[in-house]
């Protein structure tokens, strides 16, 4: 059976500038469909204790719907791609940094007597683990400013040129790196699942249907092939669920430290005061203070969108440097 070569696997040569050139334009794609559901989502993790929709406009008593409804009915359709430009530079660089230092890692420890004799499953989330702390490192300014932007319920949209000016001057370098430890956690435990359970999945799923080709063509082991190969399509979509339902609760964390900056938090947070409490919290005691606070599941809110969004955008993630890096080859 003919087989899409699968470029992330050990020992696969692929160039650096290759990689990171599909890498971006595989980040560039996933963002472009998924933006709106991005906003939606980052707007739910700053929610406090789900009471600052206005009653007014509550629908059905769901925080998702009347969510959507206030964001319409006070910023328009444009709300919400609020944070699209840095969002979208964000990706770009994150895939280009993600997938060109998988790739030179890959290539590095291929090299390696020692690591070359672990398993691929094993080898793929290490790898995985080293580029996330690589990818979020350099890309982590775009997602502040990406967060910031979703965060801005006003009717006056910010500038990316202004705000930058803005948190440089009273914030300094460091506020572009605002929350960035349990940033590094997230993405260093979510880089390396899905790489792992990426490659993993491939893994079983190939064997499975080289062994089921060379032991029989009975029409009864049709099915089993047709699992197999739903299986084997679908592990950029299950390594992404996976990894963001045991990282999601970093990312909630993440968001709300972000936006607790004093000058500005008057137009990012409504509950001022809860925010002016993160001041100077580390990751770990902001955590604590929401599930006191909140409520375990707090940690949680959005997590419904972001599934919806996650899965579609970790396939296209995926699939796409898959495609650009044949594209290139070519």
């Amino acid at each position: 059976m003919a087989q899409h070569t699968d470029h992330l696997r050990k020992g696969e040569d692929v160039y650096v500038a290759m990689s990171i050139v599909a890498g971006g334009l595989a980040g560039l794609t996933a963002r472009s469909l998924t933006a709106p559901l991005d906003t939606v989502k980052i707007r739910l993790q700053l929610l406090y204790k789900s009471i600052e929709l206005d009653p007014r406009i509550k629908v059905n008593n769901s925080i998702l719907t009347s969510m959507i409804t206030r964001m319409y009915k006070k910023e328009g359709i444009l709300g919400f791609w609020k944070g699209n430009v840095p969002g979208s530079l964000m990706y770009i660089i994150y895939g280009a940094t993600q997938f060109g230092s998988y790739t030179y890692i890959n290539s590095l420890f291929s090299h390696n007597h020692v690591l070359n004799q672990l398993p691929s499953q094993v080898y793929s989330t290490l790898v995985g683990a080293l580029t996330g702390i690589t990818s979020s490192t350099i890309s982590y300014p775009f997602d502040v400013l990406r967060t910031r932007f979703a965060a801005n319920q006003s009717t006056r949209n910010l500038r990316l040129y202004a705000t930058i000016k803005d948190i440089f001057r009273n914030e300094g370098t460091l506020g572009f790196f605002r929350g960035i430890n349990s940033s590094i956690l997230a993405i260093t435990l979510s880089n390396a699942i899905i790489f792992g359970t990426y490659e993993s999945i491939k893994i079983y799923s190939e064997e499975q249907l080289t062994l089921l080709e060379n032991t029989s063509s009975n029409s009864c082991y049709v099915p089993y092939k047709f699992a197999y190969q739903i299986l084997n399509g679908s592990a950029g979509s299950l390594s992404g669920l996976i990894s963001k339902l045991v990282t999601y609760p970093l990312d909630t964390i993440r968001r709300r430290i972000q936006v607790s900056t004093p000058h500005s938090i008057h137009l990012l947070a409504e509950h001022k005061n809860v925010y002016k409490s993160y001041f100077k919290m580390n990751f770990i005691a902001v955590g604590m203070k929401i599930m006191r606070d909140e409520g375990k599941l707090s940690l949680f809110r959005g997590l419904g969108i972001n599934l919806i969004k996650t899965v579609p955008n970790s396939a296209i993630y995926l699939y796409a440097y898959e495609y650009f890096v044949s594209q290139l080859k070519n």
